[in-house]
């Protein structure tokens, strides 16, 4: 962690006179450019700002790579200029697809970056069956966590990889239709100000990292996964363990069962990409249920949702070494007869 640490720099997302008043940021005539790995994703960052070129650095330094790209690739270009009538700076954001951003906070780019590169993937990425979710693994259980913002999954992921799990995305669950295991897709969480106090809580102190800013979740701090951990990350993944949360921050977490066929439903909704696959993708998420153990799961202190998915993670490795399918004893979601709320003992 010191080593990453070390290199971070904090910025400054409110003030907006510090890009136009930096004189040793002005646009370079030579374009800088930044190759980084998101597993099957190649990206290149062309830009001819040498803020932005250390702020996208910063936090993708453990996923830049050398040599030629491999597989699919997307190129985000960032251009800076300054309006010769104010001096006022200002980000041209393009891509493949035909969104064009334009910011005057810096503090913004590098989200507008992902969100280029998000769309580049979901739209023109045709190898993998896409799903909104976070995916982890530990030991022989990989886990998949579906949900759209404000459900919670990405402060999930950061404190299940400060527990040992390791890490292959926060954005997307990239299926292989032939075999059903994920590739990795290791971008930085994006935390919101809500989760800050919580991670810190659980022992990840991230005071130091970039702050920047999204017009949908305000100021974000950018916190890679190998800032927590550094052997936190890996390339493949095989499912165990399905789990679709519900943030209720006043609630005591508690999980029930999920019937396959419901589980299959939920993640169709998520699915980026339904519309290319078709019926290929109803077979893929059928086969990726099928091989999973289903929960929902409504989380409220993290530590404690943490342990829950924890001991659903164990029950499924003991029955991988059992050769049984082994799960939680836990209320069914469609059974009534059952108290729902099932809680850990205190």
């Amino acid at each position: 962690m010191t080593t990453i640490a070390s290199q971070i720099m904090t910025t400054d997302v409110d003030d907006d006179r510090a890009d136009n008043a930096d004189q040793h940021d002005h646009p370079n005539s030579n374009w800088l450019r930044f190759d980084a790995r998101l597993g099957p994703v190649s990206v290149r960052l062309l830009t001819n700002c040498p803020r932005v070129y250390a702020d996208y650095a910063t936090v993708n330094r453990e996923l830049q790579s050398q040599g030629e790209a491999l597989g699919f690739r997307t190129t985000v270009l960032v251009e800076k200029r300054r309006s010769w009538r104010t001096g006022i700076a200002h980000y041209h954001i393009s891509g493949e697809v035909e969104e064009r951003f334009t910011v005057r906070k810096r503090a913004r780019v590098v989200p507008h970056i992902d969100g280029m590169i998000n769309l580049s993937v979901a739209r023109y990425f045709a190898e993998y069956v896409q799903l909104h979710a976070a995916v982890l693994q530990k030991g022989d259980v990989g886990l998949v966590i579906p949900g759209g913002p404000g459900f919670g999954k990405t402060t999930l992921a950061a404190a299940l990889i400060k527990r040992g799990w390791n890490y292959a995305s926060d954005e997307f669950a990239l299926i292989d239709p032939q075999t059903i295991e994920l590739a990795s897709f290791p971008k930085s969480l994006s935390i919101k100000p809500g989760s800050v106090k919580l991670l810190q809580d659980e022992g990840i102190d991230i005071a130091a990292l970039p702050r920047f800013h999204r017009i949908d979740k305000g100021a974000i701090r950018c916190l890679p996964a190998t800032y927590i951990r550094k052997d936190a990350l890996l390339d493949r993944v095989i499912p165990r363990l399905l789990i679709f949360p519900q943030l209720d921050s006043n609630a005591k977490p508690c999980i029930r069962e999920l019937p396959r066929g419901l589980a299959a439903m939920n993640c169709l909704r998520r699915c980026f990409n339904f519309s290319r696959w078709g019926p290929t993708a109803m077979e893929t998420v059928a086969q990726l249920c099928e091989r999973c153990v289903c929960y929902e799961l409504t989380s409220g202190d993290l530590s404690e949702t943490c342990q829950l998915i924890d001991e659903a993670a164990a029950e499924v490795a003991r029955g991988l070494s059992e050769g049984v399918n082994r799960r939680l004893k836990v209320p069914h979601v469609d059974d009534a007869s059952h108290d729902i709320n099932l809680r850990i003992s205190a």
